[in-house]
């Protein structure tokens, strides 16, 4: 193939082209081949390399869409504690606690449960030497040496009477753990408490997911 161009420049020395007598510029087929070829082999590098470009950013946003998506997996939900319940039995009549709290009495980890109205208080406590499963004696309350249980009654927090277990028969009690995983205990519990002479006792007493 010649391609044929007039002109008046003179004919470079690298022979890519030639002028014949009448000043027409004659491109050799070899040349054009070659710089044609060249053209071809960019234009082809360059589509190759924005292909590799584009498949590298696919790349990245698939492997940051998965990390994403593994984080959001491997979060985890909010550790809720469970609503603690404690009730029991004084005469007929049924309490069931507006508050739990968990207090230490001598060396002795407690359960301290209150049901409050406008007019009455009415208070258990039961002391634990252990979070086990098993079944424990109530015996003196408020000792060093044993653990005890306690029923208060009042027309306030201010005047409250305390019937205690004083380990002398029928002055004692029971206290079953049943369940007990990770320092949240279930169990039940009765006795019979008293103070000067008179006497209350406090039966089917239970407790439910009281943390300890």
């Amino acid at each position: 193939m010649l391609l044929l161009f007039t002109t008046t420049l003179k004919p470079p020395e690298n022979g890519c082209y030639s002028l014949n007598k009448n000043n027409v510029i004659i491109i050799s087929e070899k040349y054009f081949f070659e710089n044609e070829l060249m053209f071809n082999f960019g234009k082809t590098k360059y589509m190759k390399r924005n292909k590799i470009s584009l498949a590298f950013t696919c790349f990245l946003i698939s492997a940051c869409i998965i990390i994403m998506s593994s984080c959001k997996k491997e979060q985890h939900a909010a550790i809720v504690t469970p609503t603690p319940i404690v009730s029991f039995t004084v005469g007929d009549t049924v309490f069931t606690a507006n508050s739990v709290s968990i207090t230490t009495i001598q060396s002795y980890t407690s359960i301290k449960a209150i049901y409050t109205t406008s007019t009455r208080v009415q208070e258990i406590i039961i002391e634990l030497s252990s979070n086990a499963t098993g079944t424990y004696s109530l015996n003196n309350y408020n000792s060093t040496s044993s653990i005890g249980a306690a029923y208060f009654s009042g027309a306030s927090t201010a005047s409250l009477t305390g019937y205690e277990t004083s380990g002398v028969s029928p002055y004692v009690g029971t206290m079953t753990i049943t369940s007990s995983v990770n320092n949240v205990v279930s169990g039940t519990f009765s006795f019979t408490g008293t103070c000067g002479g008179a006497t209350y006792s406090v039966s089917n007493g239970s407790f439910t997911n009281v943390t300890l």
